[in-house]
């Protein structure tokens, strides 16, 4: 089976940054659907059982209005990418990191990374959640905790969507855990 990238990353170049081209594919069974979300993309594509497109949904981040491509022109297997420029593109890019789905509430979360630029001209980051329900409507947009939450160790379970608590790791032998909890009508 196939899924092909959306338009926009052969129209231009996003350097040679794997975090650009890693999708997310999440299969909802109450739909009989694929929801893959794509980093620079703002919509969650939309895929039945036998991969065929059907649709697409926006669901953008209230804090990326546009993500930029790091060359405007496409870049061929000839052309040089400068490391360093490349390394300093990332570093400065906002992206759709991931998505998780939560069949007990079922919800669909968007992982989002917002690049901040701090006094130094580096920048920092700060995440967020994209919290939609199954017909990808936006219900919230949720920011992280970055200095409590590990969002690198999130993943869902019986109880919802949960999340590494750095703020509570006493010691090694132990892992704590939060669940995210949604307000939201079921």
């Amino acid at each position: 089976e196939i899924i092909n990238y959306p338009k926009i990353y052969d129209e231009h170049d996003w350097a040679d940054q794997a975090y650009a081209y890693v999708s997310n594919i999440q299969f909802i069974p109450s739909r009989k659907q694929y929801f893959v979300s794509f980093p620079i993309e703002p919509n969650i594509y939309i895929y039945d059982k036998k991969f065929n497109l059907v649709g697409k949904s926006r669901v953008q981040s209230e804090f990326i209005a546009k993500i930029p491509p790091f060359k405007e022109k496409k870049l061929t297997m000839q052309d040089q990418i400068d490391y360093m420029e490349s390394r300093k593109y990332f570093r400065a890019m906002s992206f759709y990191m991931g998505a998780y789905y939560d069949p007990s509430t079922q919800l669909y979360y968007r992982l989002v990374r917002r690049a901040i630029e701090n006094e130094s001209g580096d920048h920092d980051y700060q995440y967020s959640f994209i919290i939609c329900n199954l017909d990808l409507e936006i219900i919230d947009e949720v920011t992280i905790d970055s200095d409590k939450y590990n969002i690198f160790r999130t993943f869902v379970c019986s109880e919802g969507l949960m999340l590494l608590n750095e703020s509570k790791m006493l010691n090694e032998s132990e892992i704590p855990f939060d669940r995210m909890k949604v307000e939201y009508p079921l």
